[in-house]
């Protein structure tokens, strides 16, 4: 094998393979947990199961809300520090300061798509979990709330990155565009 570096035009076509092999990944999740279910429920009548679902989509419900809210949060304080800015009296500090806005609302996109994507990932990870004890209970024949150990579905936080408020997405792009200022002065 030579040691002639890898052409340019080919790490596109690697990352693309990658993200369509981490959809598919996800899809496949996604159909497993839909057999999953639709394999539990006939069997299982248990009042506590429809409860234990019931209580998975509030959950959901919940991050889903708290995800929009960090969204708005976030857009409020993009627009304000946009609001903030003063004219600039050249056309460099102009670009700068436009340039420091948009990294803001970057980093808030950023920030936003990789939570939604952890969201995403947690729900499936945790439903399926959540299924195989479900499965596990009714061949058992523990049924669902007859004794059984009630098995719950809780959405871990999101990695450090990704769940740090849109706030502090902000605040970090704004340190990382005055680095940035003191570098190019």
């Amino acid at each position: 094998m030579s040691n002639e570096p890898t052409p340019v035009w080919s790490a596109p076509l690697l990352r693309a393979q990658k993200m369509q092999m981490l959809a598919g990944q996800l899809v496949g999740t996604s159909l497993r947990n839909e057999v999953g279910t639709a394999t539990l429920l006939p069997m299982s009548l248990d009042a506590s199961l429809w409860q234990e679902l019931l209580d998975i989509q509030h959950a959901i419900l919940e991050r889903v809300a708290q995800q929009q809210q960090n969204w708005w949060d976030g857009c409020k304080d993009v627009y304000a520090e946009y609001n903030q800015l003063k004219m600039a009296n050249t056309l460099s500090k102009f670009v700068e300061q436009e340039y420091n806005v948009v990294a803001q609302f970057n980093a808030l996109v950023a920030n936003q798509a990789a939570s939604w994507a952890g969201l995403m990932e947690n729900i499936h990870v945790d439903y399926a979990y959540w299924l195989t004890q479900k499965h596990a209970q009714v061949a058992n024949g523990a049924g669902g709330g007859h004794g059984a150990a009630q098995a719950t579905l809780t959405l871990p936080a999101l990695p450090d990155a990704a769940s740090a408020t849109t706030s502090q997405v902000v605040t970090k792009a704004k340190a990382s565009a005055k680095a940035a200022k003191k570098v190019t002065a």
